[in-house]
C-alpha cells in the first residue's frame, strides 16, 4: 500500500475526515470518523486552535506562535529546547511559496512553465494572490 511507513501505529487515536464515508477506515483504524468536507472541519478546528498557546502557557506548558515565515525557525527552536510539551501555532498563507534555498534549472523551468501557462488559459489571476502573499515576506530595502 502506499504511504503505509507514514501510518500511524494501532495505540495512535485516528480521527480521518472523507467526503465519501466509505473512504474511512479503509487503511487504517478509526477512532473517530468524520463524513464531511476537509475545509469546513480545518474552519472549525482553526477557531479551537487559536488560543492553544496561551492556554497552554497557563497550564505551564511551553506556547510559541509564528505568524511569518520567518519565525518559524525561532518558534520551532523554542518549543524544542523546552524540556516537556509544547504547542506551536504555525499561521502561514495559504498561498505562501516555500522555494527552496537553492533552486535547480528545472525547477526555475517548471514554475516558469506553471504561470505562462495559467496566464495563457485566462486565468492570471490565480497568480496574483500568490505574488501579494509573497511580497510580504520579502525584506524591505534600506
Amino acid at each position: 500500500m502506499p504511504y503505509r511507513p507514514f501510518y500511524p501505529s494501532a495505540d495512535v487515536p485516528v480521527v480521518q475526515v472523507a467526503i465519501r464515508g466509505e473512504h474511512i477506515g479503509r487503511r487504517t483504524g478509526v477512532r473517530v470518523p468524520l463524513v464531511e468536507a476537509v475545509t469546513d472541519t480545518a474552519g472549525a478546528l482553526l477557531q479551537l486552535l487559536r488560543e492553544k498557546p496561551a492556554v497552554a502557557r497557563a497550564a505551564g506548558i511551553v506556547g510559541v506562535r509564528a505568524d511569518r515565515a520567518g519565525e518559524l525557525d525561532d518558534a520551532l527552536r523554542e518549543a524544542f529546547v523546552h524540556d516537556g510539551p509544547a504547542v506551536v501555532d504555525a499561521r502561514m498563507a495559504s498561498q505562501e511559496l516555500s522555494p527552496p534555498p537553492h533552486l535547480t534549472y528545472d525547477e526555475v523551468k517548471g514554475f516558469s512553465q506553471f504561470a505562462t501557462r495559467t496566464v495563457l488559459s485566462g486565468e492570471g489571476n490565480e497568480l496574483l494572490e500568490p505574488a501579494k502573499t509573497n511580497l510580504h515576506e520579502l525584506p524591505l530595502p534600506h
